[in-house]
């Protein structure tokens, strides 16, 4: 037998610095992840309330839809 080979078959263990890198580097690539779906739906959400803020600011708009429950649904439907 030669010296170093064990129960792995001679294969010696990654250091500690690779085994860290391999098992963080994914763990990070999936929480980036989640803060840029969540970054992207709030951005698509402020999105559309300045859609609403601008159609209400520029009067484009009945002045019965301002105390409709359906507002930002009515805004969506009349879009040009």
């Amino acid at each position: 037998m030669h010296a170093g080979s064990g129960a792995r078959g001679g294969h010696d263990q990654p250091s500690l610095p690779w085994r860290l890198l391999v098992t963080l580097l994914p763990l990070a690539a999936i929480i980036a992840g989640f803060v840029a779906i969540a970054d992207i739906g709030d951005a698509l959400e402020a999105d559309e309330t300045a859609e609403i803020d601008e159609a209400v600011l520029t009067d484009e708009v009945p002045i019965s839809a301002y105390a409709d429950h359906g507002f930002g649904v009515f805004l969506k439907n009349n879009r040009p």
